[in-house]
């Protein structure tokens, strides 16, 4: 299988997961990912299509619930098992450029979590 096939693979499965990740996911996360991306009016989260549920989801799945999920659900697929691994394993935050060097790399802030002190998140090649 080659790397697009694959991540078609891991993509859909995690979209199939996030149902059962939302079961788990705490209504006060979910508002608070909403409202970061912008997606709430007058207290309720506005959605236009699927795809910003699939956006959502990504933001907002807590690694706390994909493990939970992953320890207390019998019969996953290896697939499964791979996603909520890297579910668990992985964060997703909002990043604003604070500097860019063309030698270096970019700094960025977390707009959820506050500073990334001094790492470049990516390289020039």
């Amino acid at each position: 299988m080659n790397n697009l096939a694959r991540y078609r693979t891991y993509r859909g499965v995690a979209r199939a997961l996030h149902p059962q990740l939302l079961q788990i996911l705490p209504s006060s996360q979910l508002m608070h990912g909403a409202r970061l991306l912008g997606v709430v009016e007058h207290g309720t989260i506005t959605l236009e299509s699927e795809d910003e549920s699939s956006v959502l989801m990504d933001f907002v799945r807590a690694p706390i619930a994909a493990m939970r999920y992953l320890k207390e659900t019998s019969g996953l697929s290896s697939a499964q098992r791979i996603v909520l691994q890297a579910f668990t394993d992985s964060f997703t935050s909002l990043f604003r450029v604070q500097e860019r060097n063309p030698h270096r790399g970019v700094h960025l802030a977390s707009q959820t979590t506050g500073a990334l002190p001094g790492r470049p998140a990516c390289r020039p090649r």
